[in-house]
């Protein structure tokens, strides 16, 4: 049975095979007749048209001989539309009719654009065609520049030339920065010039508050302005241009777009302002120095001395004075004091002093030795050796009889006459209490005075009569806790710490500060705490005052900076620095917080900048991970901080108060402060903090510098604390 089967099979094969032969022949047929046969198409068909290549034998760019590949275009019936002679084709845009194409084309290496009709739109020279939409093509060739737009299958505008070494992107309703023959310009979308090509450096096109728009110009370092339609503004000769607030400069480039009022600008060294919206000239570079604008008016300087103008250039007061003391701070041109224009304000010649009023007209005339502060509406002052006073007016209503005099309160001042005896006289000058032999007086509050005389002390009532009975002088173990430290006489005793040596009391003197010789003699003599570790002494130890001592610099000098440097060891029993961490504090001449930093190993390093109590930057790392800001509110910034992974945390809130000066810190994290998760440091209302420090436990010992501010503590929870004071 098998054997009959394999003899069928191989009778059936040769019919198979001939059966096969047709077909084939079939389909040859078939296909010779499709006029695409000849070609490899290279793509799907477009509005009816196909790319189609073959190999062909081309001269190369050095004239020999190579087998490429060629491009061309034909529709669906073979005709060719494009013949192949391009080494590359790739199609840009389909027409609005049948076999309506646009290609781009490659010949000898260069780039151009060809329609369906074989026409050239751009000639195949450029080394490179860059669509950037909307039919506009940038243009390069021979390392220069341009832009063409493609408006039907059939036309090409030029827009911009193909000639410059740099050009911006382009737009049709903004400026495009373009460089010509070295030298940088602005140019529209129509090649028209806004700003000559004879500059360095062109900035971007920055938009003002008045709608308008502005350019930094640069050329051999020197900057000016045009405006948006071309014009000069201020011509490029402008040595510097800058932003100026109480405390920080901040100088402008090409780059900059400010938002601001005032732009100071400097000239051959002298410096002028113009509008931050107009940037036109407002005052012309005329000046040594112009301070920050106030109620439109600032300081200026010339030849050596300061004087007053307005935003108008009028001038308020002449450049006569050898400086201005505002608020206890001198003018200078790092520092404009924040109080400038609102307070009296102290003026210098010759070595005299007289005042001026905020509006900066005249006051007080320059002629006195020395001037106090208003105190009671009246205001002690000097001539040669003798004091006197002079009325809110500035008018001279107590004779300059008396080699001694402070400050009115409650209608009475205390003088000392000729043979060193304090009497009290009213504000016209008249004596309403008798002279009387004192060591030394206090001032009047609630109607009485106290008074000292040797190892007494009593109150006076205002007809200089005994209202309390003579109470001994008391010794620091005396002392009750509870009263203000104001209120204490203290003997002129030293008390040795057993810990710190030079732990000691300030000397019971009645002391005459110096304070840019307005304060004559201080009445308040205090007795800063000192913080006992000897049990022993337990009657004698002092309970630490909560109120910072920062808010009393200005009794015990003005603080400068402050370098903190704490280490615990319970913290760090191996020694690997995990207790060690340190703070900085710099304030300005008004006590104002300027910068704070911190730092600890393996938490952070991080510094705050403040301007006059404003936060206004920061830079460092939490925890390793860098932090920036988010404002919350008006009044309410939250602090950052963005880990590896990415997870966000506030670390830190800060408060301010409704003029801006910062209010109050809120530490919520281990990453600032890993001794306290949770920690708050408040600020008053000039910005000063409250309390210089977080707290770390209860103080057992403490050691103070001759200002009487501490400089070392030692902590019950085992930490030292050692800070390094730097006075103005």
């Amino acid at each position: 049975m098998t054997r009959v089967f394999y003899i069928i099979i191989l009778a059936l094969l040769p019919i198979v095979s001939h059966a096969q032969s047709i077909a084939d022949l079939a389909r040859k047929a078939e296909t010779e007749k499709n006029p695409l046969s000849k070609y490899s198409i290279t793509g799907s068909c477009h509005n009816g048209l196909y790319i189609v290549s073959e190999e062909e034998i081309v001269l190369s760019y050095n004239g020999d001989p190579v087998l490429l590949h060629v491009y061309g275009v034909v529709n669906d019936g073979g005709i060719v539309y494009i013949p192949k002679e391009y080494e590359q084709l790739e199609l840009i845009k389909e027409g609005s009719t049948y076999e309506d194409n646009v290609y781009k084309c490659k010949k000898k290496g260069k780039w151009g654009l060809v329609n369906s009709t074989n026409s050239t739109l751009l000639s195949c020279e450029y080394n490179n065609l860059t669509n950037i939409g909307n039919n506009i093509w940038r243009t390069s060739k021979s390392g220069k520049y341009g832009y063409v737009r493609l408006n039907t299958t059939s036309n090409v505008t030029t827009l911009i030339p193909c000639i410059y070494e740099s050009l911006g992107d382009y737009s049709s309703d903004s400026y495009i920065r373009a460089t010509l023959k070295g030298k940088k310009g602005m140019i529209n979308s129509q090649n028209k010039i806004i700003i000559p090509f004879e500059y360095s450096k062109v900035g971007n096109p920055c938009h003002t508050s008045n709608g308008n728009s502005i350019i930094w110009v640069e050329k051999d370092g020197m900057l000016g302005i045009y405006n948006d339609d071309g014009k000069e503004l201020q011509p490029c000769d402008i040595d510097k241009a800058y932003i100026l607030t109480e405390n920080n400069s901040i100088e402008l480039s090409y780059t900059d777009c400010p938002s601001t009022d005032y732009i100071y600008i400097v000239r051959n060294g002298l410096t002028g302002l113009i509008s931050g919206s107009t940037f036109e000239t407002i005052i012309p570079c005329m000046y040594e120095y112009l301070s920050p604008i106030k109620t439109n008016k600032a300081f200026y300087k010339a030849n050596g001395k300061w004087g007053i103008i307005d935003t108008n250039n009028k001038t308020i007061q002449l450049a006569i004075y050898d400086n201005v003391e505002i608020a206890g701070s001198t003018l200078s041109e790092q520092k404009m004091p924040s109080m400038a224009f609102q307070s009296n304000m102290y003026v210098r010649n010759n070595g005299k002093v007289g005042m001026l009023k905020a509006n900066g007209e005249d006051f007080i005339p320059v002629k006195y030795d020395s001037l106090g502060v208003y105190s009671d509406d009246m205001l002690v002052a000097k001539v040669g050796d003798k004091y006197g006073f002079l009325n809110e007016d500035g008018k001279e209503t107590v004779p300059f009889i008396y080699p001694q005099a402070h400050d009115y309160s409650e209608g009475l001042a205390a003088v000392v006459n000729e043979n060193g005896k304090y009497l009290f006289i009213d504000k016209l000058g008249s004596i309403i209490i008798k002279p009387k032999e004192y060591d030394r007086v206090g001032n009047f509050q609630n109607g009485t005075c106290k008074v000292y005389r040797k190892d007494k002390v009593w109150e006076i009532d205002r007809e200089g009569k005994k209202v309390k009975d003579s109470t001994k002088k008391i010794g620091v173990k005396n002392v009750s806790q509870d009263k203000s430290n104001d209120d204490m006489y203290v003997e002129n005793n030293n008390y040795t710490n057993d810990i710190e040596a030079n732990n000691t009391l300030t000397p019971n003197t009645t002391p005459s500060l110096n304070f840019n010789d307005k304060f004559f003699q201080h009445q308040h003599i205090r007795v800063d705490n000192v913080i006992q570790q000897d049990k022993g002494e337990a009657d004698s130890e002092m309970k630490y005052n909560e109120i910072s001592d920062l808010k009393r610099q200005r009794l015990n000098g003005r603080i400068k900076k402050i370098g903190c440097s704490s280490y615990n060891k319970n913290d760090d029993p191996n020694g690997m620095g995990h207790g060690d961490e340190s703070y900085e504090f710099e304030y300005d001449e008004n006590g104002m917080l300027t910068k704070y930093s911190y730092e600890a190993p393996y938490v952070g390093d991080i510094t705050f900048h403040y301007d006059n109590g404003k936060l206004i930057s920061s830079s460092g790392y939490l925890g390793g991970s860098s932090f920036q800001y988010r404002k919350a509110d008006k009044t309410t910034v939250d602090l950052i901080e963005k880990n590896k992974y990415g997870r966000e945390e506030i670390v830190m809130t800060l408060y301010f108060y409704p003029n801006g000066i910062i209010k109050e810190k809120r530490i919520l994290s281990s990453l600032v402060d890993p001794y306290n998760k949770t920690a708050i440091i408040k600020y008053d209302t000039n910005g000063i903090e409250i309390d210089d420090m977080p707290s770390y436990g209860d103080v057992i010992s403490e050691k103070r510098d001759f200002h009487n501010n501490w400089t070392k503590r030692i902590f019950k929870d085992g930490r030292e604390v050692i800070r390094a004071i730097e006075y103005y």
